[in-house]
């Protein structure tokens, strides 16, 4: 992993792989280590901007931290930042690898039988600490980074709402329909954000790829427009940390058209032999029906109709877990 200097911009470490150590960031305001809770008197909707849910993904460290710095403060409701997952970004920090988790991948935990369960490992006590926040947020903006290089991407599930806030704020070059992994439920996917009746709205955001410098970007910008889209006041440091970084305007920059993909099929590894022989991108367009893309055992998997894309294939999966997702491009 390339070495950065604690004197490196925020991008620069993001290239290193690295990010703020845990020690840099202030003590919780609420009694919940590395969330801080913001509140108006003035009534208003619950922001929740998380991040590190998986330990290698640092852009949105970044970006919780740089909103620590410049002392976001809401004009109305209330505002959550919170690093998810401090233990696994430790690990990660400390042996330079990547690590994602330290016992068990926290967004596939989000099912009540699971946040129900006795805290017998990291990530569940972890996901209980964080449940009265999630309980309570009524937008949720999940920050993460992708393995492969890939334009930034939000996973809206299935409610058309979320669809509608994506495009509202103007986040993400492909907004992806999807109906998560068979493996378990994502933070996003929580039942409070995917009920018919009701309002409370999460986007995972895949910012791009891990070492990517514009990913830190993407992941500021994001936080901003959201921000921005409820009135919160945008401080000018913060304006100004944008500019000078990353040269790019925090909430002016005149929004990527949005393309919308619909996921059709969630292919799900079912033997130790698993093997994607496709493009090693976040999303890829596969023009000719019966491509072949994958092996998993005896299994060929093969793209099931022209210009088929290819969502974020696994290069290395267990049984259990998500190969690949296929989807069609439906604007």
């Amino acid at each position: 992993m390339p070495m950065a200097s604690e004197n490196s911009s925020a991008a620069d470490r993001a290239a290193a792989g690295t990010g703020p150590a845990l020690g840099d960031f202030p003590p919780t305001n609420c009694g919940t280590p590395y969330v801080w809770r913001f509140d108006s008197p003035a009534p208003g909707p619950v922001l929740m901007i998380s991040a590190a849910v998986h330990g290698n993904e640092v852009c949105g460290v970044h970006a919780i931290k740089t909103l620590l710095d410049c002392a976001i403060t809401p004009q109305t409701g209330t505002i959550i930042l919170a690093l998810a997952n401090p233990d696994a970004y430790a690990a990660h920090l400390a042996r330079g690898g990547v690590n994602r988790y330290v016992d068990q991948d926290m967004n596939r935990l989000w099912a009540d039988d699971m946040l129900a369960q006795p805290a017998g490992d990291c990530e569940t006590r972890r996901c209980q600490d964080l449940l009265p926040f999630l309980q309570a947020t009524d937008f949720l903006l999940d920050l993460h980074s992708m393995t492969l290089e890939g334009p930034p991407l939000v996973l809206t599930g299935l409610m058309p709402r979320a669809r509608q806030f994506a495009e509202q704020l103007c986040i993400g070059d492909y907004l992806i329909a999807d109906p998560g992994h068979a493996a378990g439920r994502r933070m996003r996917d929580f039942g409070r954000f995917c009920g018919p009746n009701a309002h409370h709205t999460a986007l995972l955001l895949e910012c791009g790829q891990h070492q990517s410098p514009e990913a830190v970007a993407v992941a500021l910008r994001a936080c901003l427009r959201l921000l921005g889209f409820f009135g919160h006041k945008i401080p000018e440091k913060l304006e100004k940390t944008m500019q000078e970084q990353f040269h790019l305007g925090a909430v002016k920059d005149p929004p990527v058209p949005q393309q919308v993909v619909t996921i059709t099929d969630t292919i799900t590894v079912r033997t130790d032999n698993y093997r994607y022989l496709g493009p090693k991108k976040a999303l890829h367009t596969v023009t000719e029906t019966g491509t072949l893309i994958a092996r998993d055992g005896d299994r060929a998997i093969t793209t099931p109709y022209p210009d088929c894309i290819l969502l974020m294939p696994a290069l290395q999966a267990s049984p259990g877990q998500t190969a690949v997702r296929l989807g069609r491009l439906s604007r």
